[in-house]
């Protein structure tokens, strides 16, 4: 193996289970009293405010329906705040941006040891990290697929995943009616993912992973030991045919975040 791709991997195991703290599984009522998948999401911490930023099409369904989280095992909290989305008429489908944040309010409020659950300060976030091309990325989320629901207790067991890639040449990013200064691309390969602990695994469908955030581990141009972590973009599309991960970068949610303050 590689010297480089040795220290990525090493680097992966240490952060995996870090990365997995921040981000959470969001949940909605199927009808029968029992949770279903709705996406992921991520605690921010700016001053005195908790946000949860997430994909646009997941948060905005607060809107008709309870979504919520778990605080312990056993106990929900329902999303509730000040909510922000990009502005967007029709189907979120074809909204390329697709971003929200939710300033969190009321009672319960990070953090959740119980769940094992933080806020990462808002300095973590980097906005307009570019180029995009030489650097290694990690989407952290919950896939639908790896959550196993209790119908008799009413609580549910999620596991983290997280995928790591390369993104696409930034030259190439107009080919998919995307720019480099507003989105990340990362291609599917199923056999690079990690689970929470850091461990090699092939990669689940990517369903209930909207929403995650996505962090910046290595640029083979700089000195970094690889081990510095900052969240550069938000998961919001798996496109199926080209087989290929789309985030929105960072910059639109450090953007309502300030606006929320």
């Amino acid at each position: 193996m590689h010297a480089d791709e040795e220290s990525i991997l090493e680097a992966i195991d240490d952060a995996m289970g870090l990365m997995a703290k921040f981000v959470v599984p969001l949940y909605e009522d199927n009808g029968r009293g029992q949770p279903s998948s709705h996406g992921s999401g991520f605690f921010i911490k700016a001053g005195e405010y908790h946000f949860l930023v997430s994909a646009a099409h997941v948060l905005e369904t607060m809107k008709a329906k309870s979504l919520f989280y778990y605080i312990s095992p056993t106990i929900k909290r329902k999303l509730s705040g000040k909510l922000l989305l990009n502005p967007w008429q029709g189907d979120r489908e074809n909204d390329l941006i697709d971003v929200g944040v939710l300033r969190l309010t009321g009672e319960g409020l990070p953090p959740y040891p119980d769940v094992n659950k933080f806020a990462i300060d808002a300095s973590y976030l980097l906005p307009s990290y570019l180029p995009r091309s030489s650097k290694d990325y990690m989407v952290v989320g919950f896939p639908a697929s790896k959550s196993n629901v209790n119908p008799l207790r009413r609580e549910v067991a999620a596991t983290a995943y997280g995928y790591r890639n390369h993104s696409i040449p930034d030259l190439e990013y107009h080919k998919q009616g995307l720019l480099p200064e507003t989105h990340l691309a990362l291609p599917l390969d199923l056999e690079v993912g990690f689970d929470s602990k850091g461990k090699h695994r092939n990669f689940p469908k990517p369903q209930g992973m909207s929403g995650s955030p996505i962090w910046v581990l290595y640029n083979e141009d700089e000195q970094d030991d690889g081990r510095s972590l900052h969240i550069v973009g938000i998961g919001t599309k798996y496109r199926r045919n080209e087989r290929l991960l789309i985030g929105t970068d960072v910059a639109v949610a450090v953007k309502m975040i300030n606006a929320a303050i």
